[in-house]
């Protein structure tokens, strides 16, 4: 039977070896989020770029819509579609001037 002394010595060299293997394997997996972390980032941007790229195709459509919906009802000519117009028009003065200072 080993003496109680030399169990002591193997306990600390395995507590040592777990913990510089705990250490090796948290750099590692702190490598691999970092690099997840700017893939993902990445992609968010990708994605952004890509919807505000369709946005002013999208408003146009919004507007073709709404001018449809109140031609139907009967109020082409209306406040409220002089409003609308309005706001579209702002909106995409505003969307082109934004596409302008948005960094490629």
């Amino acid at each position: 039977m080993p003496e109680p002394g030399f169990i002591s010595y193997i306990g600390v060299a395995t507590g040592l070896t777990g913990i510089l293997l705990g250490i090796a394997n948290w750099r590692r997996l702190s490598a691999y989020k970092r690099l997840d972390l700017r893939l993902q980032l990445r992609l968010a941007a990708i994605e952004l770029e890509e919807s505000l790229s369709d946005l002013p195709g999208l408003i146009e459509r919004a507007n073709t819509s709404r001018a449809a919906n109140a031609s139907a009802a009967g109020r082409p000519k209306s406040g409220f579609m002089k409003a609308w117009t309005e706001e579209i028009s702002e909106n995409l003065k505003r969307e082109r001037r934004e596409q302008a200072n948005r960094p490629r």
